[in-house]
């Protein structure tokens, strides 16, 4: 428990500083704005935490989440069910 509060201890808060920078950046790129979706707010969230806008990532893991829940069903979907 006691490396546990000691790892806790390390973390710092995410930096506003950075993640008005890759703001900054990604508003700068020749693309529609919010053309990349969520992408670009998780982008702007690692430099944040990382202080940097081009993060070491080394290692990397991908996640793939799925359920049928019905709530496209229930109409508060933004997109229709076969997309989501």
């Amino acid at each position: 428990m006691k490396e546990f509060q000691e790892l806790l201890a390390r973390i710092e808060p995410t930096s506003q500083v950075w993640e008005d920078r890759a703001w900054e950046r990604l508003r700068s790129q020749i693309r529609p704005r919010g053309s990349l979706g969520r992408l670009e707010s998780m982008a702007a969230r690692l430099a944040a935490i990382s202080r940097s806008l081009t993060p070491d990532v080394n290692r990397k893991v991908i996640f793939t989440m799925a359920g049928d829940h019905g709530v496209a069903a229930e109409g508060v979907s933004a997109y229709p069910q076969e997309v989501t």
